[in-house]
């Protein structure tokens, strides 16, 4: 590195330098965007304090504190068109001095007077390059025969032991501290000399800045990273374990991304810190940032196939789930990182069908890979080719909308559906015309084409055919059941009827069978025949003298014994129709359910009780009205006859 530095001043001394823009990339899968410590490619600290203000949110200041910059402005002098014009700006005497650690230089500049908190061009003071610099020497001239300000802020607020401990210089550290630097100081980015410690591997210079405040250990900056997270993404584990050691929150989260200490790992690629964290920190290994992401997305998303290994085997849940319902298999699909999926694919429970929140599955982020071994390696895994997305869209449809010609052309190879249409009505015919139109899938879909239309049209007449048979067996089906139901319609009527003549027989033969019926007729005739006998003795025995009125009692007699006998009659007839209608009534009930047919039966049969006890009571009154008849007609013989006399019947015969 000492070497590096020295060629690096080397070429500064010799010529200009000018500030270069921080790379960055445009990734359809945003969140986690890359270094969080700085570039990958060293560069130099004026041109990261030059570019402060613009980095990308995590970037952090490391590197050289020296060098020029060529600034352009512009000109504009009388007669001319304004044009662009390169100035030349350098350092003082002093800041050159100190860049190249020239200390005779140095001390000679100083017995000069020079003002030792002069900044250069940049805004940097000489005391924050020499503790960059690390030479003790110089920076005691500079404190203690210079009486430089050790809290004086250079460009974007940095102090000289924010620069030193940057540096990873302990000693230059310990030097400020004891002369009044502020250890909790910050720059304009809000990182604090701890933040800049954790990403270099000095893990004394970290513990000695912890002693010193404590409260730094938790301390996020501006983007809302802590200096575990940098140490984490740095993969320096001795830094990670003094800060755990220190009280270090593991499962903090970005309050801006949810970007944890362990995802930071994991998307680098360090295996050991993710261990580390997880078994030694406790860290969930299942934390998610604010988007949902895991720490196996970000390995996924990086490629790094050790590390993915490593937290599924520490328990990462394979088939987790972001806000948008990505899986990790999805995401390894979609950047054809090829031995992530491999991996993923070989894990136990992972479902290559698994569906986002729009319905799309792994094979349908495989056709925004620039290869088809995602696609194959999901078929090959069970993947379904043409699954359907909430647009009704299949990964064929999907592959022709990206343009993608080598996924549509294996798809189809595999036998991909080519006349699915999606909810607009669009299949791989109109979309190849509009996305691929000059292809090899548009040349294979042509010659295909043909075939789909006479496949279509075979089907066509199959499924017409198909339907005039499933017509014809309902018919002969409904005609059947038509039948069926006829035929125990009138099975059930005949029964009913059956049914209903059986209780009518049994209700007629139950009163014509009634044993109190007969009696109670036996004895109307019985009491006619005795009524006649007793009237006709009656009337022979009391004839007058006077044939005229004996012959007139006797038929008025006769007559009121005749209207006796009718009203009897009458009663009787009465007491039997009503008898035989209440039995007809009871018929009728029984008729209308074969289940209360013994209920009505009995009411019947009180019915024709009560009507038995009707008559006898009309008997009663009848036989009282019989005596009171023959009483009257009594007392009317004996008012027709003058007086008794004997009478002889021989005589009167």
């Amino acid at each position: 590195m000492k070497k590096l530095g020295l060629i690096f001043v080397f070429t500064l001394a010799v010529s200009p330098l000018v500030a270069q823009n921080a790379d960055s990339q445009d990734d359809y899968y945003t969140g986690y965007e890359g270094v969080v410590l700085g570039e990958r490619t060293p560069r130099s600290a004026t041109d990261a304090i030059a570019q402060q203000a613009t980095q990308v949110p995590g970037d952090i200041y490391r590197g050289t504190l020296f060098g020029a910059e060529q600034k352009k402005y512009e000109g504009d002098t009388l007669g001319n068109r304004p044009r662009a014009k390169t100035k030349y700006v350098y350092d003082t005497s002093l800041v050159r001095a100190v860049k190249i650690s020239d200390v005779d230089r140095v001390r000679t500049l100083m017995y000069a007077n020079v003002n030792v908190n002069e900044k250069n061009y940049a805004g940097i003071t000489p005391l924050t390059i020499a503790a960059e610099k690390g030479n003790m020497e110089i920076i005691k001239m500079l404190v203690e025969d210079g009486k430089a300000v050790v809290n004086d802020t250079s460009s974007y607020g940095v102090t000289p032991i924010i620069s030193a401990a940057a540096a990873g210089n302990t000693e230059v550290v310990a030097y400020l501290v004891k002369h009044g630097a502020d250890v909790t100081a910050k720059d304009d980015l809000g990182k604090t000399a701890l933040i800049y410690a954790s990403g270099t591997d000095n893990a004394k210079l970290i513990s000695n800045l912890i002693a010193l405040d404590n409260t730094a250990v938790n301390l996020p900056d501006n983007a809302g990273n802590t200096p575990l997270i940098y140490a984490a993404q740095k993969g320096l584990n001795n830094n990670v374990k003094v800060l755990l050691s220190h009280g270090a929150m593991v499962n903090y989260r970005n309050p801006a991304t949810g970007l944890s200490a362990l995802s930071a790992a994991a998307a680098e690629g360090h295996s050991d810190t993710v261990r580390l964290l997880v078994r030694t920190g406790k860290a969930d290994v299942n934390i998610a940032d604010l988007s949902g992401r895991t720490p196996i997305f970000y390995a996924v998303e990086q490629g790094q196939a050790n590390t993915l290994r490593n937290l599924l085997s520490l328990g990462a849940d394979v088939n987790a789930k972001d806000n948008s319902g990505v899986t990790a298999l999805m995401r390894a699909s979609s950047k054809n990182q090829q031995e992530c999926l491999n991996i993923l694919l070989k894990q136990k429970g992972i479902n290559p069908n698994e569906k986002d929140f729009q319905d799309r599955t792994a094979i349908v982020y495989s056709v925004y890979a620039t290869d088809v071994a995602p696609a194959q390696a999901l078929l090959k895994a069970g993947a379904d080719i043409n699954s359907r997305d909430r647009e009704n869209n299949t990964p064929l449809l999907s592959a022709i909308k990206a343009k993608n010609d080598k996924t549509a052309l294996f798809l189809i190879q595999q036998g991909a559906e080519v006349s699915a249409a999606n909810n607009n009505g669009e299949n791989a015919f109109t979309l190849t015309d509009q996305y691929l139109p000059n292809s090899l899938t548009a040349n294979v879909l042509g010659v295909k084409k043909a075939e789909v239309v006479q496949q279509a049209l075979q089907i066509q007449a199959q499924k017409q055919a198909e339907v005039q048979e499933l017509e014809n067996q309902l018919a002969q089906d409904e005609a059947r059941v038509q039948q069926i139901k006829e035929e125990e319609l009138a099975q059930a009527k005949a029964a009913a009827e059956a049914k209903a003549a059986e209780v009518r027989a049994q209700v007629e033969q139950e009163y014509q069978n009634d044993p109190e019926l007969e009696r109670l007729q036996k004895q109307l005739e019985e009491a006619r025949a005795q009524k006649e006998a007793a009237m006709e003795e009656e009337i022979n025995r009391r004839l007058t003298a006077t044939d005229t009125q004996v012959t007139q009692a006797a038929a008025e007699v006769k007559a009121q014994s005749e209207e006796a006998v009718q009203k009897t009659q009458a009663a009787t007839t009465a007491a039997q129709t009503k008898a035989k209608a209440q039995a007809v009534k009871a018929k009728a009930t029984a008729n209308k359910s074969k289940t209360n047919a013994t209920a009505k039966r009995n009411t019947a049969k009180r019915r024709a009780t009560q009507a038995r006890r009707n008559a006898a009571a009309r008997k009663t009154a009848v036989k009282k009205s019989v005596a009171n008849t023959q009483a009257a007609a009594k007392a009317t013989v004996d008012a027709a006859t003058v007086k008794p006399q004997e009478v002889n019947m021989a005589d009167v015969l």
